[in-house]
């Protein structure tokens, strides 16, 4: 089915991405939190030549180890060339099948890399995919900044994850990446992910990955900040006496 892709320039909103690396693959692009409800482009030539890895399969730490959420979070995925044919030790499906289980509608044969130039040159673009033949004004540019994206994308509940580390650190889940966590539970750190609003009183945080240009993570930076502010007066009261 033919479609059309319609951008418009629209000052601090992102509704278009776009990802030029070569060594980091789709499935952990497409289950990025930081691309919540975004259209990703991507500029490598060739897409789904090593299909889909199982997604069920742990790590030791509980995490998903082929990618980087429990779910797709891009809107959409437009890319150059699409292969059908796939090929990889670890693959359990194609990235089409993959699309069409989680609802994720994508486009080929576009030239990815001059719409990224496109997006760099223009700024800030929001975009939309509209079926050839359908009334594109039926379907509105959609405001991201209208929704509170990190709550989305942030822990319902306080994980840890490996509880036996010597060292603890809170993060503050506004995106994280399982990769992130992984990182920091392989140098043998205990890893307490809370909430983006969570009421911080552990020493450790990090902030890692919120979706981009969105107004709701300032909360959780100003509850840190307070209490930094507070253990750094404390020191300085000890210091003193």
């Amino acid at each position: 089915v033919a479609s059309l892709l319609r951008l418009q320039d629209v000052c601090s909103l992102v509704c278009t991405v776009f990802q030029t690396g070569m060594v980091v693959g789709y499935p952990e692009a497409l289950t990025d939190p930081s691309y919540r409800d975004q259209i990703l482009i991507l500029t490598y030539p060739l897409i789904g030549n090593y299909g889909v890895p199982d997604c069920s399969v742990l790590d030791e730490f509980g995490l998903l180890k082929w990618f980087e959420s429990f779910r797709i979070h891009a809107a959409a995925l437009i890319v150059a060339k699409y292969s059908e044919e796939y090929s990889h030790w670890s693959a359990t499906s194609s990235l089409g099948a993959w699309l069409r289980r989680e609802g994720i509608p994508a486009l080929q044969g576009i030239d990815s890399r001059a719409l990224t130039v496109h997006i760099r040159d223009s700024g800030t673009l929001l975009g939309k995919i509209v079926l050839d033949g359908d009334d594109e004004t039926r379907t509105s540019f959609w405001d991201p900044n209208a929704v509170n994206l990190v709550k989305e994308v942030s822990t319902k509940e306080v994980r840890v994850f490996n509880p036996s580390g010597e060292l603890k650190i809170v993060v503050v889940d506004c995106g994280v990446k399982y990769n992130q966590i992984r990182c920091l539970a392989c140098r043998g750190v205990s890893v307490h992910l809370v909430p983006w609003n969570f009421c911080l009183s552990d020493i450790g945080k990090q902030y890692l990955d919120a979706p981009k240009h969105y107004v709701t993570v300032p909360l959780a930076q100003e509850r840190s900040t307070c209490i930094l502010c507070s253990q750094l007066q404390s020191e300085e009261e000890r210091n003193h006496f």
